[in-house]
């Protein structure tokens, strides 16, 4: 069956260009991602006598290598870590030129996961992150941060480095606990004697849900600002889940500067009362009011631990970490060794044979006979779509820089939409949704659009997707026919998740009142769509009209070309959704010639679905992936789909669906 479907996904244009084979003395396994500014290698070393070895290789950007402005910010960096020597940062090799003088970086490779994975991987198992694993990852950051914070130039001058952009997935840790900070690629000299070692300002730098309040509002910066970091690290990987999450980053923004966080206390109350003070003041809108230095956080952490005898040592957190990841850092590392004995040019991460081998934790048991998967949350949500697009999950390697994954490594996955508009428009205002979904499950992702209504109903029914986007009428009478089908969540438009039925004739129609529609012409999108059809009829015939004598109806195909046909005089009227309305009229189509008659009944939005095959562990993170979305504009830029986000859906709000149903079928 024909469908219509969206581009495979690209690589960003004029900043990929063929995978080099060699840097300088690293033999390049694959390309690993790709920033505004550099792209980052697996790659493997080979040296004098039997020595090998992994390493990670950042190189800018070719493109940026004549711009001296973003050679010197590449420069900076490398000399930051290059001057550190400390084992909670990741080590620096050396710093080179290619065959082409384009600079580049060789780092370690760091068999690992990153802080968000764990915390992620802890989620899936239902589990929470120890209190002494936790502060163990965060006491070992602090000595990182701390030894960045105390590095000098080479006369010896405080350098007062802040690396602004202490989170989770900058931090990675290795089965035998140990932590590494990484990343110093935004990274300020505060008080660098040599300017052009400082970084540019001029803007926010840094990942918003971690900034200090000084750093949202631009003002001077020191080691305090990591500190503020270091705390929010420590108290989401207690909570397991996002401080300063909020709809927007705006919000979140106001949430920082405000000092407006939530109690740990509601996530969970075995934190000792010490360490919630020091977490608080860590915490602190006022930087002179937080510790002084990311090594007194630190003591304060172990002094906290000694008197309440909570273990946090390394051994403690490789204790929770081993079991949780152990074995897929080991993998994943055995697999880049196999891989870097082959063709340089060869992609190193080949396509998983299937969702659950991304994790050992169990799956989490869900009831098919329910709309919501229980146990699925937001909460919990929020990080497991965040955490599964860290380069840290995808890969377990030390990479700084780079901003964007290419080419998801897991299975395909397929969405399918029930054609409401034009296929064209649809697919492109759901772009966004699609590329937001391709980094959150670490999966490509292909949207299409379905020939009609019972085309998706069969497509579901079939096995042929994943995912849909299925209208209440079409909704309800499938999980008739499969009860399995679970709903996951329900559209969002700008906030609301229902919209009206409205029936709508041409402007200069004669017709006042939906009884004087007897003997005229109805277009209606689909047999199966709920305001277009269903509705329509049940508005019908509480006016005493019979919908399949007294009038004659005219199948368009979707909602807008039912009211292309209205306006062109194919038909004398149509019922639509009110958001189907205003797509026509972004669309061009004249709907100014055309007259409310009636509001009929209201509906919910369309309900995202996934079939009883689809694995219980990988339905719930589709799930958390579709509550998770946020886009930036609200929707409001879209012509026919104004997605705002998605909700957790309720049984009860299909109950006029089918009633009207039953009324059909009378």
């Amino acid at each position: 069956m024909a469908i219509s479907e969206t581009e495979a996904p690209r690589r960003p244009s004029g900043s990929v260009g063929p995978i080099p084979r060699q840097l300088g003395r690293y033999e390049v396994i694959d390309r690993l991602a790709v920033g505004g500014m550099a792209e980052v290698f697996a790659c493997y070393e080979r040296a004098v006598g039997d020595f090998e070895r992994l390493a990670v290789v950042k190189r800018i950007l070719p493109q940026l290598a004549a711009q001296p402005s973003f050679v010197s910010m590449f420069l900076a960096e490398a000399r930051y870590v290059a001057r550190l020597n400390h084992p909670n940062v990741v080590q620096v090799f050396e710093l080179a030129e290619d065959e082409h003088n384009t600079p580049f970086l060789a780092m370690e490779y760091i068999a690992g996961s990153s802080a968000r994975e764990v915390i992620v991987a802890a989620i899936e198992a239902n589990q929470r992150v120890p209190v002494g694993a936790a502060v163990g990852i965060a006491v070992q950051a602090c000595a990182g941060a701390h030894a960045a914070h105390e590095l000098t130039d080479p006369k010896g001058r405080p350098l007062g480095l802040v690396h602004r952009d202490i989170s989770p997935h900058n931090l990675m840790i290795t089965s035998d606990g140990h932590v590494k900070l990484l990343d110093f690629g935004i990274a300020k000299a505060t008080e660098a004697v040599d300017r052009e070692d400082a970084t540019r300002t001029g803007g926010l730098k840094g990942k918003v849900h971690y900034m200090s309040p000084e750093q949202c509002k631009q003002e001077p910066l020191d080691r305090r600002t990591d500190v503020f970091a270091l705390g929010v690290v420590l108290w989401e990987t207690l909570a397991s889940d996002r401080l300063f999450k909020r709809k927007s980053e705006l919000e979140a923004l106001h949430a920082i500067i405000n000092g407006e966080r939530r109690d740990l206390r509601e996530f969970r109350d075995d934190v000792p009362k010490r360490v919630l003070e020091i977490l608080a003041k860590a915490l602190s809108p006022a930087k002179e009011d937080r510790q002084a230095t990311a090594d007194e956080l630190r003591k304060e952490l172990l002094d906290a631990c000694a008197s309440q005898d909570i273990a946090c040592s390394a051994d403690d957190v490789a204790a929770f970490v081993r079991p949780l990841l152990g074995d897929a850092q080991l993998r994943r590392q055995a697999e880049l060794r196999h891989r870097a004995r082959r063709d340089p040019g060869e992609p190193v991460l080949p396509p998983r044979a299937s969702p659950d081998a991304l994790t050992s934790a169990p799956s989490v048991a869900v009831d098919p006979t329910r709309v919501l998967a229980p146990g699925a949350s937001s909460r919990r949500g929020r990080w497991v779509a965040a955490g599964l697009a860290t380069l840290g999950l995808a890969l377990g390697v030390a990479v700084g820089g780079a901003d964007r994954v290419l080419g998801p490594s897991g299975p395909p996955l397929t969405m399918a939409f029930a054609p409401t508009a034009d296929a064209k428009l649809m697919l492109e205002d759901v772009e966004a949704l699609r590329a937001w979904l391709s980094t959150a499950l670490d999966r490509p992702v292909t949207f299409a659009v379905a020939d009609s209504y019972a085309d998706l109903q069969a497509q579901v029914l079939g096995g042929e997707v994943e995912v849909a986007s299925m209208p209440p009428y079409l909704l309800v009478e499938t999980r008739a026919r499969a009860p399995d089908l679970a709903v996951i969540a329900t559209k969002e438009v700008q906030g609301s998740t229902g919209n009206d039925s409205i029936l709508y004739v041409l402007d200069t129609s004669p017709v006042t009142r939906i009884e004087e529609l007897k003997g005229l012409r109805l277009c209606y999108p689909d047999d199966k769509s709920t305001t277009g059809y269903l509705f329509l009829r049940l508005a019908l015939r509480r006016a005493g009209l019979d919908p399949d004598a007294d009038v004659k109806l005219h199948r368009s195909g979707s909602h807008m070309q039912a009211l292309r046909d209205v306006v062109s005089e194919k038909c004398d009227g149509t019922a639509t959704y009110s958001g189907g309305f205003l797509g026509a009229d972004r669309a061009g189509i004249p709907v100014a010639r055309l007259r409310q008659l009636a509001i009929i009944a209201r509906a919910p939005h369309q309900a995202i679905v996934v079939p009883e095959r689809v694995p219980e562990a990988e339905r719930l993170r589709i799930q958390r992936a579709f509550l998770d979305y946020a886009p930036d504009d609200g929707g409001k830029n879209g012509r026919v789909e104004r997605i705002s986000g998605f909700s957790e859906p309720s049984l009860d709000d299909y109950a006029a669906v089918r009633d009207a149903l039953l009324e059909k079928k009378k």
